[in-house]
């Protein structure tokens, strides 16, 4: 039986070993970084590569170290 082959393009993003520190993401707040759609994040490992929310002045929102708006 032959399948048809659908092509699903997706973007990967590789974080090796070692700390990255992100602006984060929160509802309603314009920049920051945000997970886009059929996007994968790929680290070396837990404990290898850690992803950290940097601090932030701002206490009236919650940010998020990696999110994406809802449709």
């Amino acid at each position: 039986m032959n399948l048809p082959q659908v092509a699903l393009p997706y973007a990967v993003m590789h974080l090796g070993p070692g700390s990255f520190v992100t602006s984060g993401y929160a509802d309603g707040v314009p920049g920051g970084w945000y997970a886009r759609p059929r996007m994968k994040v790929i680290g070396s490992g837990i404990d290898v590569t850690i992803l950290s929310l940097a601090p932030n002045s701002s206490t009236s929102q919650h940010y998020f170290a990696v999110g994406h708006p809802l449709p």
